[in-house]
């Protein structure tokens, strides 16, 4: 997500989202956002990705937004969540992941910036997420700091063995991806492969 003004600049989620997160205007930006995807997902046929916010995760309205959209586009979907909302509320968390994944054809579950908090191997084991989304923060020092490169081959070796899928996020040099193949992560994304794009640029 990003927002351009009439003046043509361009400003990064880094520059609204904790105003965002904060503002009365949380709610309705994000099922907003989340139609919107929906959409996209009619018009291009394609998987795409929707952070949520704690706020909104915890919001009772969640699971019927959700209900609503038909199985075969919800399929397609995947749910972004922190860490932040498993240590601030781990039980009903785990409510609200189980009441999705009963849905028909539910939306993927994803970690995101996964080892930038106080990361928890039960979070793993327990709850069920389908992809494990690694911080780019460890990523982008794996090349020059071994302690980074560890951290990352150990999260892509655990969750491969839970069965859950990989995503490095960051990737910026060839290095980085190709340390990331012969580690087996399943997805990447970052600026070597392109940055955040108008829909009209977008070719699916």
């Amino acid at each position: 997500m990003r927002i351009i003004d009439r003046d043509g600049k361009l400003y990064t989620p880094d520059f609204f989202i904790d105003y965002l997160e904060n503002s009365q205007y949380l709610s309705s930006f994000e099922n907003w956002a989340i139609n919107e995807v929906t959409e996209k997902i009619k018009k291009w046929g394609t998987n795409i990705s929707l952070n949520i916010s704690g706020k909104t995760f915890s919001n009772p309205i969640l699971i019927p937004i959700l209900s609503e959209i038909t199985s075969e586009i919800r399929n397609k979907l995947t749910i972004e969540i922190t860490e932040r909302i498993f240590i601030n509320n781990p039980e009903y968390t785990m409510q609200i992941l189980s009441d999705i994944k009963r849905m028909k054809n539910p939306p993927k579950i994803a970690i995101d910036d996964f080892g930038t908090g106080y990361s928890s191997m039960s979070y793993l084991r327990d709850l069920p997420i389908d992809i494990v989304k690694i911080d780019k923060s460890f990523i982008k020092d794996m090349v020059e700091d071994k302690k980074s490169l560890a951290i990352v081959e150990t999260i892509i070796g655990l969750a491969k063995k839970l069965e859950k899928m990989t995503l490095a996020e960051g990737v910026e040099t060839e290095k980085e991806f190709t340390i990331l193949k012969t580690m087996d992560c399943d997805f990447v994304q970052g600026f070597l492969f392109s940055k955040p794009l108008p829909e009209k640029k977008i070719a699916v």
